[in-house]
């Protein structure tokens, strides 16, 4: 068949790439190879396109879908596979169906493939075994893994089935890490520490900036749980982090028993989802969970990860901030950020007047190669024990903020160009407009019309700034889906207000929990997006999170707060005033009747 020909073209024209790749090595023509993977290319559609062509005959559908869709596989476009592999009765086709809807992330589809396959080979007993651990059905993975026999499977099968049977390791941890046994063996006693749940007996965070623009965090926690509080601080422990451009890597954890006995944590006690479950436009918002198996008082958690972000925020800059408190005694804490010699840093210390426990702020230098180290430690860090209506723990915490960024400027650029596209209103919105302000001449009640709307109507999605990225959303998405957070609903009420002619922009701002903007210190240190508008020549603040704000009123996180200004024609940093106690008053009246019986 002349379809066989083009197929064997392609996989000789693959070996044709390899063999130059490893005869030439460096000196590889790179032009003539990538002539033959588009020659690849041009075969392969010319394979699928002859598969269609006799597929439209109707003869031996069965055989020719089988074929197209492992064709479709094996160039890793598993969607196509999906749909034409379906259409085939050839038992095959079954294996090759469930492990593309494994590869293409629809793990509950591949389930019941895997269960309709009445004899599974060894490739698709692995894969089964992965789908059964990615629905956490680690009992059934278990078992499935145990039946593999083909020795390239069985060992891929005894390192998924090790991962997930770490049961009490036989050796203590003094012979695991004679460094951690001797922390443990000199940690305080829980009443030398009356008012802790846990303390944090160590605390190394690392991270490097490196000279492709990438961030690579290190951190490595051991902490002694001492009472209920600390169980249910520490049990589970959650990181958040950007799937867009960052992934997790768990190099291990554990729990410490207090006679020295390590339980490892398995994959079974893993998770990894997403924080936004309801709203697809945030499913890059995702949390990795460790469970810590057998918290008892008296234990130990340790547990050692690195986090990759392969894109700095503007391709170029960061921003870092790092408290020296935290809500538990710290014993011992190290920080070090290394960055290469030619990136500018810009260090500040806040909150210097609470450091009544006397740490160094100050990093000591040092050059390697060609990076900057700058390195903190810290022991004896008291905990900050919490009060009834004490200040944010922004306003009274020892902090070092850290900044690449050299003028507002950079951010204002950076910020605007991602957003400036985003503010345009469809016909839609349009039309929503025309109805909210019909009726209305006043240019305030049209104002007031449009912020209602979006306060009332648009669901807010309380993602902090930046925790979900920090492009927004075009205006069209957001009024389409009716839902938003803080920066997309900012740039839906924008988009709205300028349409009926009300000057707008959006405001970054850091709430009363947050860092308040430093006008000598740029950087972005903002959790939140509001908007500025001019209302009959007049400048008023609106937070479309706010559902219960009326029109021209800000919660109070939002008071008392410097802000970054976005305007189309550049940055101002702004003030927005701290509204009178009276206005800020909470009044609650309550009637009580007591009946004679």
């Amino acid at each position: 068949m002349r379809i066989i020909e083009i197929v064997k073209k392609i996989r000789t024209l693959c070996l044709i790439i390899i063999g130059l790749v490893l005869s030439n090595g460096c000196s590889n023509d790179l032009d003539r190879i990538q002539g033959f993977y588009q020659k690849s290319q041009v075969y392969y559609q010319k394979a699928v396109a002859k598969y269609k062509e006799l597929i439209a005959r109707g003869k031996d559908l069965d055989r020719l879908y089988f074929e197209l869709g492992l064709l479709y596989y094996r160039n890793r476009d598993f969607p196509s596979a999906i749909e034409v592999l379906k259409k085939s009765s050839d038992e095959r086709a079954l294996k090759f169906l469930a492990i593309c809807y494994y590869l293409n992330g629809d793990f509950t589809d591949a389930l019941e493939f895997f269960q309709k396959i009445s004899l599974l080979d060894d490739e698709s007993l692995y894969y089964y075994g992965l789908t059964c651990e990615r629905l956490n059905l680690f009992d059934d993975a278990l078992g499935v893994y145990k039946k593999i026999k083909e020795e390239s499977f069985k060992t891929k099968a005894e390192k998924r089935i090790y991962l997930i049977e770490r049961q009490t390791h036989s050796l203590n941890i003094k012979e695991i890490s004679p460094r951690v046994y001797e922390i443990l063996k000199n940690a305080p006693s829980s009443q030398d520490y009356p008012q802790a749940g846990a303390l944090v007996l160590y605390c190394d965070e690392k991270i490097q900036v490196t000279h492709q623009r990438t961030e690579i965090s290190n951190f490595h926690y051991i902490i002694k749980i001492l009472n209920e509080r600390g169980k249910k601080d520490f049990a589970e422990v959650h990181i958040d982090y950007d799937s867009t451009y960052e992934k997790i890597e768990l190099e291990y954890a554990r729990t410490i028993k207090p006679d020295g006995t390590v339980v490892e944590v398995g994959s079974r006690h893993l998770r990894d989802v997403t924080r936004y479950l309801n709203f697809p436009l945030y499913s890059n918002v995702r949390v990795f969970i460790i469970s810590f198996p057998e918290i008892t008082e008296g234990v130990v958690i340790e547990y050692k990860l690195k986090i990759y972000r392969n894109q700095l925020i503007n391709k170029k800059d960061f921003v870092i901030s790092y408290s020296l408190q935290s809500g538990e005694p710290i014993i011992h804490a190290e920080f070090t950020v290394s960055i290469p010699k030619d990136n500018p840093l810009n260090i500040k210390f806040i909150n210097e007047e609470y450091n009544h426990f006397k740490a160094e702020l100050r990093p000591k230098i040092r050059e390697e190669k060609d990076y900057l180290i700058y390195y903190w430690q810290f022991k004896d860090i008291p905990q900050i024990i919490p009060e009834s209506n004490m200040p944010s723990y922004t306003e009274i915490n020892p902090t070092i903020l850290l900044s690449s960024f050299d003028h507002w400027q950079e951010v204002y650029n950076w910020w605007w160009n991602l957003t400036k596209d985003k503010i345009s209103a469809d016909k839609a919105i349009k039309q929503k407009i025309e109805e909210l302000t019909k009726d209305l001449v006043d240019e305030e009640e049209k104002a007031k019309a449009i912020y209602n709307f979006c306060a009332q109507q648009i669901r807010y999605v309380a993602v902090e700034y930046g925790q979900a990225g920090y492009e927004p959303h075009s205006a069209q998405d957001i009024f389409k889906n009716k839902y938003g957070d803080c920066k997309d609903q900012a740039i839906l009420l924008v988009a709205m207000l300028r349409q009926i002619g009300i000057p707008s922009w959006p405001v970054l701002i850091g709430t009363k929990d947050y860092y308040n903007l430093n006008e000598d210190f740029p950087g972005l240190f903002f959790n939140h997006c509001i908007v500025q508008a001019q209302v009959k020549n007049k400048l008023i603040f609106l937070d479309p999170t706010c559902q219960t704000c009326s029109f021209g009123d800000l919660p109070i996180d939002d008071q008392a707060r410097r802000v970054l200004v976005i305007k189309d024609e550049g940055y101002q940093i702004d003030n927005i005033p701290l509204s009178e106690a009276e206005h800020n008053l909470i009044k609650q009246e309550l009637k009580i009747k007591v009946n004679p019986e």
